[in-house]
């Protein structure tokens, strides 16, 4: 795999989200139409899709309740929106999950649903351009829990839905991962990054490493 040190890895996370997001520092309508009931009604039916395929016994969809949730032992009821949704691309065959503690090496991209100028999604964060290739894309070390530059070089805290799947993944493991506008950026975060509110977030994410060494491959 290529290699990067972690300072250019760094900083080629933070000029995708400085090149990415230039364009975008304007929200509308026309960009973004229809942007709340889109999302809402997107997960809604990915959601649903996802527990039919998993009833059907289909092992490629998963659903997983925000980590931060109280215990499976208790009678809290979990709503749609505390859940993120995951369709597997590829298993890992190791089985060590990260702890909320840790640190990982990943390959992902972060994009948002289809608008009027992106048909593919707006792709706002991401280590690497153009197709997946395992042999050749970027990486980066980020926290499991904690925060990120963002392009307006302040800090915001990660999404609790990339959190809670990345907790669930083994090294090895490519997931598609949906998680709900509830379980994105906080809204404090959402202007500094640049997405509107409302977003779905679709993660494309490879783990590669638990609590790696300062060397990125």
């Amino acid at each position: 795999m290529k290699k990067y040190t972690l300072l250019y890895s760094l900083l080629f996370f933070v000029v995708c989200l400085f090149v990415t997001s230039c364009s975008n520092d304007i929200i509308d309508e026309k960009e973004y139409p229809n942007w709340k009931a889109t999302n809402e009604a997107f997960f809604s039916k990915t959601l649903s899709q996802a527990k039919t395929s998993i009833s059907k016994g289909d092992k490629a969809w998963k659903i997983f309740r925000n980590w931060t949730l109280p215990g499976l032992d208790t009678n809290y009821k979990v709503t749609d929106n505390e859940q993120v949704v995951v369709k597997v691309l590829k298993s890992g065959s190791e089985t060590q999950h990260p702890l909320s503690t840790d640190s990982v090496l990943v390959a992902y991209r972060a994009r948002l649903l289809p608008s009027t100028t992106y048909p593919n999604g707006w792709a706002f964060m991401q280590t690497y351009i153009g197709g997946y290739n395992a042999k050749t894309n970027g990486s980066i070390i980020l926290p499991v829990v904690g925060t990120i530059i963002s392009n307006k070089n302040t800090r915001v805290a990660l999404p609790e839905g990339y959190s809670t799947a990345i907790q669930q993944m083994v090294v090895g493991d490519r997931w598609e991962v949906y998680v709900p506008a509830n379980l994105g950026f906080a809204s404090s975060a959402i202007a500094s990054i640049g997405i509107p509110e409302y977003s779905t977030i679709i993660y494309d994410i490879t783990l590669l490493e638990i609590n790696p060494k300062k060397s990125i491959r």
